[in-house]
């Protein structure tokens, strides 16, 4: 399992979006995904594999999502990608098929 950071195959750098609006996810939609692999799209159009962890407790008004993946290069560390509140999340899921999701 790897860290995706997949450019958008069409060459268009504008956001996702839903009726031509970016569309911004909520803590409701997200929590559902916390603890399995997921690929998910980030408001700056980068594409992250792994497992979703969650982290609690920061108190300034959004949660912090962690995906965590396999070393890039055998032997090294887990790479982390920390997600700071779920509205930075424009798609989200189910990837536990995918082996290079699963951490």
């Amino acid at each position: 399992m790897r860290l995706e950071h997949l450019a958008s195959a069409t060459g268009d750098q504008s956001p996702p979006s839903k009726h031509g609006v970016m569309y911004r996810m909520t803590d409701d939609e997200v929590r559902p995904y916390v603890g399995k692999a997921v690929r998910l799209t980030l408001d700056d159009r980068r594409v992250l594999a792994g497992t979703l962890h969650q982290e609690d407790g920061h108190g300034h008004g959004h949660g912090h999502y962690t995906v965590v993946s396999d070393p890039v290069r055998e032997g090294g560390a887990k790479v982390r990608e920390t997600i700071h509140g779920a509205q930075r999340i424009t798609t989200i899921e189910d990837a536990s098929k995918d082996p290079a999701a699963v951490e």
